[in-house]
């Protein structure tokens, strides 16, 4: 966003007309200037020519603030193309491939945009999702039920003292309705979960496989955009910037130990000139590098009557029943 300049007097030709003529009742009470009286010309002559003045003088802060800078060694950028993030949807998705959208390709749109790098659309559809703490009056509310919990598991706590959670939704659909979330104080683990859906439960396999890079002989990668609520701009030399978020991916592989579910790390993928910087301060794309076998990929159904410890401990959070997916965090 550029500095706009501070204006000096910011009147218009139309202010210092009325200023003059609210002036003449107290020198002039007994002339009333009319339209085309050659008193009311001469005053918005006199005003015209204040007005162009007043531009002249307005442009005195930009003038000291190009010459600030030009001691500083700092140059005005050139005009450049916008930027953006955008979301493809192929027309007729296929469960069984992915479809690559070459560089330089043109997204048609309200807003038509070119792409700077090859894309891969894979057949998923990712949605984000968080462990809710409850609240005093929520848990009394389901006080019932965190009995039959802890009955169930086993659990010596008492079940107001449960830290129990609601699997709740960042966006609802709409532009602009994003949840303000606390990581710390607001979620029971701490972390931000993509659930990666499948069109249809009797596609997963094939999603699978395609996702493994079965179909391309090679890895896939999947492009997770970021959108900094409060964006750092990215030109401020070599400053140390504040608000990092240091953070890792995990996919799950529907495997279990004595510590409860176990998790993929996965790695991005840098050097891309659309790579997010400086630990999402800035506005960019994760670029995250999947697992290249099938067994690597684990089914999460997050069914109670299939596993009776889904959702719990460091287990994704439980969705509407539907197994046609998996989870990342």
């Amino acid at each position: 966003m550029p500095i706009i300049p501070p204006r000096l007097d910011d009147r218009s030709f139309e202010d210092l007309v009325e200023e003059l003529l609210s002036r003449i009742p107290a020198h002039t009470p007994e002339w009333v200037p009319q339209m085309g009286d050659p008193g009311r010309t001469m005053l918005e002559l006199f005003a015209w020519l204040a007005d162009t003045i007043l531009y002249r003088a307005n442009l005195i802060p930009e003038r000291q603030r190009l010459a600030f800078l030009n001691l500083l060694g700092r140059k005005v950028r050139p005009a450049r193309a916008a930027r953006g993030i955008v979301t493809i949807h192929p027309e007729e998705p296929d469960d069984a491939g992915a479809v690559t959208v070459a560089k330089g390709s043109t997204i048609t749109g309200s807003v038509k945009f070119e792409t700077l790098s090859d894309v891969t659309v894979l057949p998923v559809t990712a949605e984000c999702y968080y462990k809710r703490l409850l609240t005093e009056e929520e848990k009394q509310g389901m006080l019932p039920v965190l009995n039959g919990l802890k009955d169930f598991h086993s659990i010596e706590t008492e079940p107001l003292d449960i830290r129990g959670y609601e699997t709740t939704p960042v966006f609802n659909g709409s532009p602009g309705s994003e949840t303000v979330i606390d990581l710390i104080q607001s979620t029971e683990d701490n972390s931000l979960w993509l659930a990666l859906l499948a069109s249809k439960p009797g596609s997963v396999n094939a999603v699978k496989e395609v996702l493994a890079g079965k179909d391309s002989g090679s890895q896939r990668i999947l492009n997770i955009g970021v959108a900094p609520y409060i964006e750092l701009p990215d030109d401020i030399d070599e400053m140390p910037l504040t608000g990092k978020i240091p953070h890792v991916w995990e996919i799950s592989t529907a495997e279990d130990d004595e510590n409860g579910a176990v998790y993929s790390v996965l790695s991005r993928l840098p050097g891309s000139e659309n790579d997010t910087k400086n630990e999402l301060t800035q506005r960019g794309v994760e670029r995250i590098v999947l697992p290249g076998k099938v067994s690597d990929f684990g089914v999460l159904e997050g069914d109670v009557r299939k596993e009776a410890n889904a959702g719990v401990g460091n287990r994704p959070p439980r969705l509407a029943y539907c197994p046609r997916g998996y989870s990342a965090r």
